[in-house]
């Protein structure tokens, strides 16, 4: 419920804020009510967070860039740092307190001159040493822009349709967390500059992550679960506490957690013009920035592949989604949540959500969803090939290691996916009993492919019944076996069709070596044997009952 004593502060600092003529940047966000998402001022968004679902944004990965470079550290800078009583404190209330919201106030109008939406993220007076300037499209990885031309849409930098101002700042948000690893404008006073231009830019540094983030039903909740409960380092702080950006950048190591989620990873200015209803920009000037060094060990917004090395031990580092997968298919990173002897580790703030449950700050049945978002890059990561992203219900139980349902979630993700292997292997078996080659796995579209897109809505709705009845151990265990059935009847629908798609010739088979060089029969009557066989292990509760699945 929305504090009315919250409402009244919001009304008292609500004056102080607009009086120097800053105009704040804004935030297009959903009402709780259902109400027709609108935007609003940035210190709006951040303090009435209670009475919004989430953010709306232009393109999916706009959320994580809009929530870690404007959102989260101005509460963290103005409010934190927060240790668990004043973490679990904020989760009780559900908004900020009347003393939370003045300090968060206070704190944007002591850096009011920073935030203002015409040199937001910005170094205003930013020129390229040729003069020339670049459609607003730049910005924008899902537009035809220059060299990223891989995704099609109907603008391109032929025609850069002028955008609002306030639109144009949450772009260039996204060009700090995102941007491609091109070649950019070499800018005048940056004594790196080469023949006009800047070479080596990696992308920025959300680019480099396969990003996860814990949301809430709020925007609020997602603030608070996106919290460390931590201290702030000496010498961090955001950008806008360092003073005027200028062109000159270098590389270096982020300094924490509020340096690394506003990193300045371009220098950027934008046109402005009069439009007819506002401000809008058509044309931008894109330099290069600072380079971070590498992945900070703190970084809480991704799960983390581990290497084991004999001559330097253990080596860390993140996790990128993969294309064509479901958040669900990497479940066995995002519960991993004790790195030794794990190929994986899970995400530091989901962590911190199953230990805040464990002692009783989270409830068990706490809706809690997980965000993940990546750009797919190609051509030495110049163009943007795909922009990925998901959603998925994860039940808070599941970050505990001591709780069965950690055990049931990771269970139901392994089943999906073995029954899609099991189709999987049925096809290549097929297609070697007709003298074929199996597809390979990086080409051509193979039949489990079908079997988990199948599955997908079944998983998430299993996934929400153990957030709302994980501990009831007799219906966890009842739904489970309902969901194997579901997953054999999946599985059986497309062997059909891949037995429907293979010719005569295989009942009779081919003779094949197999990986150990040895020659053997291949025929239709083994490759379901087998079929059969793969189910029957990967399905063990409808099978070891006696029951086919049907």
């Amino acid at each position: 419920m929305f504090c009315q004593a919250h409402e009244i502060t919001l009304r008292e600092v609500s004056v102080s804020l607009g009086d120097d003529g800053v105009v704040w940047p804004s935030l297009r966000v959903a009402p709780k009510d259902g109400a027709e998402p609108h935007e609003v001022s940035l210190p709006e968004a951040i303090t009435s967070s209670p009475k919004w679902s989430g953010l709306v944004v232009e393109v999916p990965t706009m959320t994580p860039a809009v929530l870690r470079h404007m959102v989260l550290p101005v509460v963290l800078a103005a409010v934190g740092p927060l240790d668990k009583t004043g973490w679990s404190g904020l989760m009780e209330a559900g908004c900020f307190s009347p003393s939370q919201v003045k300090l968060i106030h206070s704190y944007l109008e002591e850096h009011a001159s920073q935030f203002d939406v015409r040199r937001f993220a910005q170094v205003p007076d930013l020129r390229a040493t040729n003069g020339a300037t670049k459609p607003v499209t730049l910005l924008m990885p899902h537009v035809p822009s220059g060299n990223n031309s891989a995704l099609r849409a109907a603008r391109n930098d032929e025609d850069p349709s002028p955008i609002p101002l306030a639109q144009a700042v949450r772009w260039v948000v996204h060009a700090h967390c995102w941007d491609t690893a091109a070649i950019k404008s070499g800018a005048v006073g940056d004594d790196q500059v080469k023949a006009g231009k800047t070479t080596g830019n990696p992308t920025g540094p959300l680019g480099q992550l396969g990003v996860v983030m814990p949301l809430g039903r709020t925007l609020f909740e997602t603030i608070v679960l996106n919290l460390p409960i931590t201290g702030r380092i000496a010498g961090d702080s955001p950008w806008w506490e360092r003073g005027e950006l200028d062109p000159i950048w270098k590389p270096r190591p982020a300094e924490g957690l509020l340096d690394a989620w506003t990193w300045m990873s371009r220098r950027i200015a934008l046109i402005v013009e009069d439009g007819l209803e506002g401000p809008v920009v058509r044309r931008v000037v894109v330099a290069a920035g600072d380079r971070m060094t590498s992945t900070p060990e703190g970084e809480p917004h991704t799960t983390w592949t581990i290497k084991k090395d004999k001559k330097t031990g253990s080596v860390r580092s993140p996790r990128r989604l993969q294309p064509g997968k479901n958040a669900w298919q990497g479940m066995e990173a995002l519960l991993a949540l004790d790195r030794e002897g794990s190929d994986f580790e899970t995400s530091s703030l989901l962590k911190q959500a199953g230990d805040a449950q464990a002692e009783g700050l989270l409830g068990l049945d706490f809706p809690l969803r997980v965000g993940l978002w990546g750009l797919v890059y190609g051509t030495q990561s110049s163009v943007v090939e795909d922009i990925l992203a998901d959603e998925l219900p994860l039940p808070v139980a599941a970050l505990r290691a001591d709780l069965d349902v950690r055990e049931t979630v990771i269970e139901i993700a392994e089943q999906a996916a073995a029954c899609a292997r099991a189709v999987d292997a049925l096809g290549a078996n097929l297609r070697r009993a007709a003298g074929l080659d199996p597809v390979p796995w990086d080409k051509g579209q193979r039949p489990g492919t079908a079997v988990l897109h199948a599955l997908d809505p079944v998983v998430r709705r299993m996934l929400i019944g153990l957030q709302q009845h994980g501990q009831d151990a007799d219906e966890v265990e009842s739904a489970h076996v309902a969901f194997e059935r579901i997953c054999a009847q999946v599985a059986r629908t497309e062997a059909l069709r891949v037995h429907a798609a293979a010719p005569r010739a295989v009942f009779a088979g081919r003779e094949v070596k197999n990986p150990a060089g040895v020659k053997v029969m291949v025929r239709e009557a083994g490759a379901s044997r087998m079929f059969g066989a793969a189910l029957r292990k990967a399905l063990p509760r409808i099978h070891g009952a006696g029951d086919d699945g049907e």
